[in-house]
């Protein structure tokens, strides 16, 4: 009896297993929709990707797990083909975070680059062109340039502005005499407009005439402009660079 009682329960559990196995959850088949939506959304990663212009070294990844995706969908290994693809859009994405991040820091850089340069007296002109160099390389989506060079200018800046000596800070009013002729004594002006042509005449200068400079504006390459105080009227306004120091506006 006893016998009989261990072998009822050996077969009675291999049935229950039996039973369990053939209940169980059962592998659900990919559809080719669902590869084609996952194969389609990391070609769109991947796409969004390239449009910051990324290095090979940062866009290899995906892009070998995308062709993975496309070569094993032709060859209709669904569940090969979702997870590369899969696989692809993680990578292009953390990729596209990566480099989007850098880009943004790049243009704070410049943006704050900026601000010092024109607070400087007179800054160098070669690290104004500089600046202008990188804001250029953004603007054409050569992100890579346009972050060296952020990586040159600032360093110089900190020398510059380590070894600047005080003192006063005033100027000379200049001018051609045909422009004297035509148009008068260099002219200060209240507003800057975007197109950066000024606005608003506030005072005239006498050419020859000292003011104290204040502050200049990088508007473009090509226009430079400086806010300066006439010590005798006490008025205050942006002047052409040209009218303060030919030389640099020559430069440009």
């Amino acid at each position: 009896m006893r016998t009989m009682v261990r072998v009822g329960w050996a077969g009675c559990l291999g049935l229950v297993l039996l039973l369990a196995g053939a209940c169980g959850p059962k592998k659900v088949e990919i559809t080719p929709e669902e590869v084609n939506q996952a194969v389609t959304a990391a070609q769109a990663a991947h796409q969004k990707l390239m449009e910051l212009n990324p290095p090979q070294t940062l866009e290899y990844q995906s892009r070998v797990l995308l062709k993975q995706a496309e070569a094993a969908l032709e060859k209709k290994d669904f569940e090969d083909a979702k997870a590369k693809a899969g696989l692809a859009r993680q990578q292009a994405e953390m990729a596209y975070q990566a480099r989007a991040q850098m880009i943004e820091e790049t243009k704070k850089r410049l943006d704050k680059a900026k601000g010092e340069l024109e607070l400087m007296y007179f800054p160098r002109v070669d690290l104004i062109t500089k600046y202008w160099d990188a804001v250029d390389a953004i603007k054409q989506k050569n992100y890579d340039p346009a972050k060296q060079l952020a990586d040159v200018i600032e360093p110089a800046i900190a020398k510059e502005k380590q070894f600047s000596v005080g003192g006063p800070r005033e100027i000379s009013v200049w001018a051609p005499e045909d422009d004297v002729h035509r148009y008068g004594w260099p002219r200060l002006y209240e507003n800057i407009r975007s197109d950066c042509t000024l606005a608003n005449v506030v005072d005239t200068v006498e050419v020859g005439k000292r003011v104290s400079y204040l502050r200049m504006f990088l508007c473009s390459r090509q226009r430079t402009f400086y806010f300066v105080e006439n010590s005798k009227t006490g008025r205050q306004g942006w002047m052409a660079e040209r009218y303060v120091s030919q030389a640099r506006a020559e430069k440009h």
